[in-house]
């Protein structure tokens, strides 16, 4: 698995804030069934679970810090 660095940066800031992240996740790692799409990252924690897809390059430093 190859990740962008966007990717690397989206992780990074979750991982900062606590969740456990996890690039590409397997379809039965996913909380519920997305007709076989597959994210680029899955972050847990103990109350959500959030589904990313990064589109493009992070450009801006701020830009990642506000989301």
């Amino acid at each position: 698995m190859i990740m962008s660095e966007a990717e690397r940066q989206v992780q990074t800031k979750y991982e900062k804030m606590g969740y456990e992240v996890i690039p590409q996740p397997a379809k039965e790692m996913l909380p519920f069934d997305l007709g076989g799409y597959i994210p680029d990252l899955l972050c847990k924690n103990k109350e959500e679970n959030i589904l990313i897809e990064v589109k493009g390059k992070v450009i801006d430093r701020k830009l990642l810090d506000d989301c």
